[in-house]
């Protein structure tokens, strides 16, 4: 399929003029298609899941942000021995792995094997993820990233319109293990592209032995480094967060789960029309005014979440918080390409990960007691108020 898909993008119209550009990540993008397409017909159900066999969101909570604790640790040195290693090496050996997960999910039962799960899941979810920065971030030109980085994430994010729709097609005919199963099937596609792939990245500079602290300084010379380090932690503070409680705050408002399936995929249909134009926007004008002007849609976003439940005042907020964190998402991790030595992207993307991850250990712990003692109301101020500081941060400091 990734073959005929680049015969198209050679042969048509509105992407010639792209093709050098795009074209190096275009086989990895495909691939992390098929990826998000798993998770997109998870995502109405997984969390509900882990909910039912908690018992508690406060417990929930825990569970989620077991992940950023497990990459906390590992992301950095996954990071630094991407730099030695071939990153596509440790992209195979985790979506080798990653069917295996989904499929486990179906089979546990209680809440020790579940965080066992999630432990496992979490370190193969290190090795996919910086490795992955590794490759998008040491492929394109500078001067093209925030394009590149663009094409990935709208690629990435496309499955997320249809894929809840798919999932509730499938729940009128077959049980919810079902969507674990085909899911798994996906992700095995992943493997089988990132297999036949031929992916270039820069040449790996002869090392005798990973050095972790050398490479942290190295990252922390740019004063800059210390702002988009503590712009990614509250970021992912929030998306880490409100990712996991979503549908469990929507059910609690009484959204079925075809609902909520509905929601996820129209809410994101403008953000994927908006992410590349805007992304072409950031390079050629700057990505700074970009970002400000993202962040205050997920402020408005978030102000009409916190306002009802009924349906079209959920899809409005969801829409304009969609729109304003991909765009986020994209033009802040463009900024760390702008960073990154050459021949330390590995090690870069490690640490960048690193403070993701320490995001997403604040946040679902964050929300779930935010959630217990208070409501999704106040959790949107709150909300409100880190997408608020991330501005202030890029205005005063970038």
């Amino acid at each position: 399929m990734w073959f005929e898909l680049n015969s198209f993008v050679k042969k048509s119209g509105f992407f010639r003029k792209e093709e050098k550009i795009l074209r190096k990540t275009l086989s990895i993008s495909i691939s992390f298609f098929f990826f998000s397409l798993a998770w997109a017909i998870l995502s109405p159900v997984f969390s509900i899941r882990v909910n039912e066999i908690t018992g508690s969101v406060l417990i929930s909570g825990w569970f989620f942000t077991t992940w950023g604790i497990i990459r906390l640790i590992s992301d950095v040195p996954v990071g630094v021995f991407n730099n030695k290693i071939k990153p596509l090496k440790f992209l195979r050996i985790s979506s080798f792995f990653y069917p295996l997960i989904v499929i486990s999910y179906v089979l546990v039962k209680n809440i020790t094997f579940l965080f066992i799960l999630r432990i496992i899941h979490s370190f193969l979810g290190s090795l996919l993820w910086v490795s992955t920065w590794t490759l998008i971030r040491s492929l394109p030109s500078k001067k093209h990233v925030e394009e590149n980085v663009g094409f990935f994430i709208t690629l990435r994010n496309l499955p997320s319109v249809f894929g809840p729709a798919i999932a509730v097609l499938l729940l009128t005919i077959a049980e919810v293990e079902t969507l674990f199963f085909i899911s798994a099937g996906l992700l095995e596609i992943m493997f089988l592209i990132l297999l036949k792939s031929k992916i270039k990245t820069q040449k790996i500079k002869e090392q005798s032995k990973p050095k972790i602290m050398k490479e942290v300084k190295t990252f922390f010379k740019t004063k800059k480094s210390y702002t988009i380090s503590l712009i990614f932690i509250i970021i992912f503070l929030v998306s880490s967060g409100f990712g996991s409680f979503l549908p469990i705050i929507l059910q609690e408002e009484n959204f079925s789960i075809k609902d909520i399936s509905i929601l996820y995929s129209l809410s994101t249909i403008p953000a994927l029309f908006l992410t590349m134009p805007a992304s072409k926007f950031g390079d050629e004008k700057g990505k700074k005014p970009l970002v400000l002007i993202s962040a205050f849609i997920t402020v408005i976003g978030f102000l009409i979440f916190s306002q009802d439940s009924n349906f079209w005042i959920v899809l409005s907020s969801l829409t304009l918080i969609n729109v304003g964190t991909l765009i986020t998402s994209s033009t802040i991790n463009s900024l760390v390409a702008d960073l990154t030595i050459d021949g330390k992207s590995g090690s870069f993307s490690g640490i960048i990960e690193f403070f993701k991850d320490f995001g997403q250990i604040i946040g679902p712990i964050f929300a779930g007691y935010l959630l217990k003692a208070s409501n999704y109301h106040t959790l949107s101020y709150a909300y409100m108020a880190f997408i608020f500081l991330v501005q202030i941060l890029i205005y005063k400091k970038l």
